[in-house]
């Protein structure tokens, strides 16, 4: 389709984006042009795609984590975008073609993240780390001196969280699975847990008061992300564990709790992550328990309001 435009007559920016108005579905794009040697485009459209911002250089990558190595300079494309860079120049164009700005953000994201280090592959690795990751995971969340839970920001009341809906993919839906029992145990709370490729093609009943949490080890599950949309569309109190801030969940306007410290795993058997995420889950869901008159009885001995 490219080429024909290009054949056509049509410039490389007018061929990409009459190609971009031709495609459906959920694609991310990077565009090379035979003869034109200094010049990159790149599309989203359901998939993530963030540009680096170098000296005298730009990329394309998945995430901020791919160009830990190269910039700390991110810009996060959002829906329908698309771009075209050069070495020294990055315009970004929404889905009807008209320039706009998007933030560009500094990451804290490093090139140890995707390093084995003196481990024969990164599933030994990340076997090893289960233990380390989940202590920070914990040590975020928990004051010891005083023995309390420290949640910061929340954009919802806890008070008014009458059920929980868990929504996630592969080894995340384990740990959903895992979290409900603990949950509905320790916080008096019901939970639903609902995979994430098969929730928005149901009619789901989701009460009023409800919160949705949605698990992703990497911020990037293409059905996990769908999802989110589909709730948020029908106005629920939505919130999101991930292991990588610096992803396409976190960037959207939900109130989201990292775990495994930045962390992102690179097997495709993700060891830590399952683990982080039963870990995580209870602690806001106990809190938001403990406010409640209802529930007081129960109170465990380190609870301090």
């Amino acid at each position: 389709m490219l080429s024909d435009r290009i054949a056509q007559g049509l410039s490389p920016h007018d061929a990409v984006k009459d190609t971009l108005d031709q495609l459906e579905g959920a694609f991310a794009l990077a565009i090379l042009i035979n003869g034109e040697d200094r010049v990159m485009f790149g599309a989203r459209r359901g998939s993530p795609l963030v540009v680096g911002y170098g000296e005298g250089e730009s990329y394309l990558g998945s995430d901020a984590i791919a160009l830990a190595g190269l910039t700390n300079r991110i810009c996060y494309l959002e829906e329908g975008d698309w771009v075209q860079l050069s070495n020294d120049t990055v315009q970004i164009f929404d889905m009807t073609g008209a320039a706009v700005e998007r933030p560009v953000t500094l990451s804290a994201a490093t090139g140890a993240l995707v390093d084995k280090g003196n481990h024969r592959h990164f599933m030994l690795k990340e076997i090893y780390e289960q233990p380390t990751v989940v202590g920070q995971t914990l040590s975020s969340y928990i004051d010891p001196l005083n023995l309390r839970i420290v949640l910061q920001d929340l954009c919802f009341d806890p008070k008014t969280i009458s059920r929980v809906t868990l929504i996630a993919c592969g080894t995340s839906y384990y740990a959903a699975m895992v979290a409900k029992y603990w949950i509905e145990h320790y916080a008096h709370i019901p939970v639903d847990v609902d995979i994430a490729s098969e929730f928005r093609y149901r009619a789901p009943v989701l009460s009023q008061g409800g919160l949705a949490v949605f698990i992703s080890q990497s911020g990037e599950t293409a059905d996990t992300l769908a999802a989110l949309r589909h709730c948020k569309q029908a106005g629920q109190t939505v919130a999101a564990i991930v292991n990588v801030p610096e992803s396409t969940m976190p960037a959207k306007p939900i109130w989201c709790f990292p775990s495994m410290q930045d962390r992102k795993s690179v097997s495709p058997a993700p060891r830590p992550s399952p683990a982080n995420s039963v870990f995580s889950l209870p602690l806001p869901l106990a809190l938001a328990s403990c406010a409640k008159p209802s529930t007081a009885l129960w109170r465990p001995h380190w609870y301090k309001p």
